[in-house]
């Protein structure tokens, strides 16, 4: 059983935990630590020990993980997934871009790093006009 199957099998279809041998627990501990470390560090960091028992581990994080009502590891899936990220109408990139004096890519990167800021500027200086 590889990373993938025992993730799904302990955070989405978890009647099929059950099945999971300790040897594949202690196989795919390290990586469900690494990528839980994301969103449960404190948990994370505890089980990080050189003795410690892999498959209790797994199986500690199972149970903790059942009592809860939203998904676990949403996280762990997916930590690069971006949001999308709204549209600036051109006339307000324009009136941002000159009064800031920026180039394209300048403002580009401010507004996928800083969009809030760059939203509230935008409202600052419509209200000026």
């Amino acid at each position: 059983m590889n990373f993938i199957d025992i993730a799904n099998a302990m955070f989405e279809e978890k009647h099929l935990y059950k099945n999971i041998t300790d040897k594949d627990k202690e196989d795919s501990f390290y990586i469900i630590n690494k990528k839980l470390s994301l969103g449960k560090l404190s948990m994370s960091q505890f089980f990080n020990h050189k003795f410690t028992d892999k498959a209790s581990a797994l199986d500690l994080y199972y149970l903790y993980f059942k009592q809860k009502s939203t998904p676990a590891f949403w996280w762990a899936k997916n930590p690069n997934k971006k949001e999308k990220v709204k549209k600036v109408p051109k006339a307000d990139r324009e009136m941002l871009m000159e009064y800031e004096q920026l180039t394209d890519s300048e403002f580009d990167f401010l507004y996928e790093n800083y969009q809030d800021d760059v939203e509230y500027k935008i409202k600052l200086l419509k209200r000026l006009e």
